[in-house]
């Protein structure tokens, strides 16, 4: 006869596993409801193989839960999700660049929705209802009468549904109930999540275009709308409060409290506004120019990026800068055949919504204004120069819709290779005609001469300002440099300050500015560069507008707002024209891409506008050399310019076209064998990597900074949180501790069984608070693993495990003793020093 062992007996609890995965009596209507969503969201609209094959795997998986955990592990079904997973992102991945990123990423999303249709846990359920209503609004954006039929049955599957679990809540079934998962015990999964999903949306981010689109938006959709291009003028007022309104009359606009002329004077002078539009100064001794407001004043849509101009002024008399009645006179002629440049017309779409003034803003030379409906604006609702236009009465409401046509300059040489001319000379007598003439310049097309933007104030303008104006280009063998090497010497050289000291009485401005203050506002500098480009011999003037504003890559807007306001110089360069020329140093000029960080990436403008004038930046000409060379295709005959305009931009295409076609030809003839079509797929999965690391690294350049101050920040925030909830948690369980110490005493002759209960997790509660894990361990084992340690702990657990078992796994009917036995033995290992629940119970009460 064996005599007995003394080995443990172990219990293993089968009651509580399920069998199969658990579901919702409402199963099938999901399932329905989820065909419904894709028909309407990829019928006659997505690929139709896909769509197909959808419509037809929804049904395959609804039905495998229903499939026991014996046909069908748990393991073999989170293989087949993370395969629809990788489908979902592999489709995306692979049709992006073929397609719009809408349609994609919705046949994706398709695709991952199966992941939950096979799930039938009730959180699926929930995902599912929110994909389901996201197709169908999707849906609802594409015209096709199959959708009316689709929305219907939707409504009534939505309806269903809601009755189905409403009747399941009134009898009090719960649906699908899951077993709670302790959220420290999985907080890896989230994390790994979270970075994936950040990841993947920066991928799709990237793939976007950059290009402009008629429909504007995250990107460019598949469908047509007529959405506007920013929220909506009411929901834009309620997020923004406007001070500005108009009267019953619509004669006059208020401003609130404000005054008309919006400033922060301070103590030692008056900062930069706009001009008044009734004044024709510029700078008036104490100096006005940029209000630094942060209302929203305009947005508009422009495919390059240019300043808005809306006054230009010609005469200096040493004090102020005025607008002459020949410059609001002035008339335009047309560019002749031979001249060295090409003309093309750009729009620009803009949208007031506070009437900063009565001016029109437009690029720089705009040829006609139109109304939102493109009607033209009627001469008794303006009145225009040249260069601009002003409305005679403010408009009956806001936003302020308006199109303008701006004509633009395509120079046929670069400005360095420009062939010098003999330099201009301001004359002393204007009246009086020089005695050599100059070769006509057919890029001038005024009716005025040069020489009226080379008059300077003999009398005011002092001879080291001329000596200055000499040095600084003494080096500079072409026009275009010499007016580079002033603005650059400005913006090097001295400091911008925007509330700058007025100018005292008897002094002239830019002389003061240069040797004196050193330190201005934007006016100042425009001031300074226009008096030295005139003493240098070129022609010169101030403008005033807004500077480009801030990009929106998300609407594909240019949003300008009351501190964008600014003064600025244009410079004339022969056979170049009229150049936006900005000595304000850039690092003060406020342009940024919204959204920030991520903008970033998908800005089609760079910073070359703030070096390189902006009517020059690669970005403009590039597109205003192909947008003209498009406009010429209908016609059947080209000028010799034109022609050589054609051979300059095909030349630059030449090589690389060559090469396209040489590389599509080896392409085609090796297609029909496997191993290139594993080359070709290797190249694929190469270049994705590549732009992706490329890609990322520029993002992280651009976040540096950010990253570099906010991430040590968040590191501290984190830890004292972290610290601070730990703590939290901590007096929460010793409260629970306490809560279940007195339920136990409370209920050990009334209700023995829940007593014991109480008693049990209280102290499993208090082993956990001291670090006492379980782990995988059974109850019994692990009062073995802490006898171990403690030996009078350990037999003091084990009687309550022992207490709990009986109370959960037999019949044994508790008696008042027992309940009041596992009492003791829970009071006395709280107060045992070698426990260490001392100080845990003296908290507890």
């Amino acid at each position: 006869m064996k005599p007995p062992t003394s080995d443990p007996i172990y219990i293993h609890d089968t009651g509580r596993m399920r069998t199969a995965p658990p579901h919702s009596p409402a199963h099938w209507l999901f399932a329905l409801l989820l065909m419904t969503a894709v028909a309407g969201a990829l019928w006659q609209h997505g690929n139709a193989a896909l769509t197909v094959s959808l419509l037809a795997a929804v049904p395959i998986l609804a039905a495998t839960v229903y499939i026991p955990y014996r046909r069908v592990s748990s393991l073999a079904r989170s293989i087949v999700n993370c395969f629809l997973f990788g489908g979902a992102i592999g489709w995306i991945a692979w049709h992006m660049n073929g397609g719009y990123p809408d349609k994609i990423m919705v046949e994706g999303l398709c695709i991952a929705s199966l992941i939950f249709i096979a799930g039938g846990k009730t959180k699926d359920y929930f995902y599912l209802f929110f994909i389901s209503i996201f197709l169908l609004i999707y849906g609802a954006l594409i015209p096709r009468m199959i959708f009316l039929y689709l929305a219907f049955l939707a409504l009534i599957l939505l309806l269903w549904i809601a009755l189905a679990f409403r009747s399941f809540s009134l009898a009090g079934r719960v649906v699908g109930r899951e077993i709670p998962s302790r959220r420290s015990r999985c907080w890896h999964p989230a994390v790994i999540q979270l970075i994936l999903s950040g990841f993947f949306f920066w991928y799709i981010f990237s793939l976007m275009p950059l290009r402009n689109n008629d429909v504007p938006g995250l990107f460019e959709t598949s469908f047509l709308t007529e959405r506007e291009t920013m929220l909506p003028p009411e929901v834009n007022a309620w997020l923004h409060p406007q001070k500005v309104k108009i009267t019953e009359s619509a004669k006059k606009i208020h401003s609130g409290t404000s005054s008309e002329k919006p400033t922060v004077a301070g103590e030692q002078g008056k900062p930069t506004n706009i001009p008044n539009p009734k004044s024709p100064s510029v700078i008036e001794g104490a100096g006005s120019a940029a209000s630094m407001g942060k209302d929203l004043v305009f947005y508009v849509k422009s495919p390059v990026k240019l300043y808005h101009l809306a006054r230009l002024y010609d005469v200096y008399d040493g004090i102020r800068w005025t607008a002459s009645s020949r410059l609001k006179k002035i008339q335009i002629r047309e560019y002749p055949d031979h001249a060295p440049v090409r003309v093309h017309f750009l729009e620009q779409q803009y949208s007031i919504v506070k009437m900063f003034s009565m001016h029109l803003y437009a690029g720089f030379k705009p040829y006609n204004f139109l109304s939102k409906d493109n009607t033209p604006l009627l001469i008794n609702q303006l009145e225009t120069t040249f260069y601009g236009a002003r409305l005679r009465n403010p408009p009956d409401k806001l936003p302020f819709h308006y199109t303008v046509s701006v004509q633009m300059l395509i120079p046929l040489k670069k400005p360095e290779t420009q062939p010098e001319l003999p330099a201009e000379k301001p004359q002393k007598n204007p009246k009086k005609k020089l005695g050599t003439k100059r070769p006509p310049d057919p890029v001038w097309n005024e009716n005025i001469s040069k020489q009226h933007y080379l008059v300077l104030p003999k009398t005011k303008i002092s001879r080291r300002v001329r000596r200055l104006a000499a040095k600084i280009t003494a080096g500079s063998t072409t026009a275009y440099g010499r007016a580079l090497a002033l603005r650059d010497y400005l913006r090097n050289h001295y400091s911008y300050r925007l509330e700058a000291a007025p100018v005292p009485a008897g002094k002239e401005a830019a002389d003061y500015f240069l040797f004196e203050l050193k330190t201005g506002h934007c006016e100042y500098f425009a001031c300074a560069l226009a008096v030295l480009a005139r003493a240098a011999g070129l022609p010169a003037r101030v403008a005033t507008g807004f500077s480009p504003g801030n990009y929106n890559t998300l609407s594909n807007l240019f949003e300008v707002y009351e501190y964008h306001a600014h003064a600025w110089t244009q410079i004339y360069i022969d056979r170049l024209g009229w150049l936006t020329m900005d000595a304000t140093p850039p690092s003060v000029l406020q342009s940024r891409t919204l959204p920030a960080g991520l903008g970033q990436l998908r800005d089609p403008f760079d910073d070359e506008w703030k070096i390189t004038p902006p009517e020059l930046t690669g970005t403009t000409q590039d597109f205003l050399k192909n947008e003209h060379l498009k406009n010429l295709a209908g016609k059947d005959k080209l000028s010799q310019i034109d022609s050589a305009l054609l051979e300059i931009v095909k030349a630059q295409e030449k090589a690389q076209e060559k090469y396209d076609g040489t590389m599509e030809t080896i392409k085609k003839s090796g297609k029909k064998g496997w191993i290139s079509r594993v080359k070709t797929f290797q190249k694929r999965i190469a270049e994705f990597f590549r732009k992706s690391f490329a890609s990322l690294r520029d993002f992280f350049i651009s976040i540096r900074l950010i990253v570099i101050t906010v991430l040590p920040l968040t590191a501290i925030a984190f830890y004292f949180l972290r610290k601070g909830f730990k703590e939290w948690k901590r007096r929460k369980t010793i409260r629970r501790i306490h809560s279940l110490r007195a339920q136990a005493e409370e209920l050990w002759q009334t209700d023995p069984k829940q007593a014991v209960y109480a008693v049990y997790a209280a102290l499993r509660l208090s082993l956990e608070l001291k670090g006492h894990k379980r782990g995988t361990r059974e109850l019994l084992d692990f009062a073995d693993h802490l006898a171990a340690n403690d030996r009078l702990l350990g037999e003091k657990v084990r009687k309550i495990f022992l207490l709990y078992y009986k109370t959960e796994y037999s019949s044994h009917i508790l008696t008042p003793e027992e309940v009041r036995q596992a009492i003791s033995l829970f009071d006395s290992a709280a107060s045992s020093e070698e426990s260490g629940f001392s100080e845990m119970r003296s908290e507890s009460q």
